[in-house]
């Protein structure tokens, strides 16, 4: 028994950590449809995105704007369909982008972050 008693999960792996590819944001997308289609209420993923290993592929700040990226886009709709998304920040606040990463951009989206013992902000 925990606390989520009686819960049932459905995980979805979205994520190639092989590379770095939009790719992943579709998948994300397809795995909240399929989630949806099942009867999900909550969505909880640690993932975001703005680089990719292709440059051409990256996000500016102005991307993340809560409508652009793929990721946002399904994020939202998952919110408008009544599931709960719940996302990482990111984890880029110790590097040059300091910034929340999609879909942490979307609106409806309960973006979390984290704090260190000492209750200083994560930084990775």
């Amino acid at each position: 028994m925990g606390g989520a008693y009686q819960a049932n999960f459905f995980l979805y792996q979205t994520e190639d950590v092989r590379s770095e590819y939009r790719i992943e944001e579709y998948n994300w997308a397809f795995a909240a449809e399929r989630a949806d289609s099942a009867g999900v209420d909550v969505i909880s993923s640690s993932l975001g995105y703005f680089q990719f290993d292709d440059p051409n592929m990256d996000y500016t700040y102005q991307n993340l704007d809560g409508k652009t990226t793929v990721i946002t886009q399904a994020a939202r709709k998952a919110v408008e369909r009544g599931i709960a998304v719940i996302n990482s920040a990111g984890n880029e606040g110790g590097l040059e982008w300091k910034y929340i990463i999609a879909p942490a951009d979307a609106e409806g989206v309960l973006a979390t972050g984290a704090v260190d013992e000492s209750e200083i902000k994560n930084r990775f």
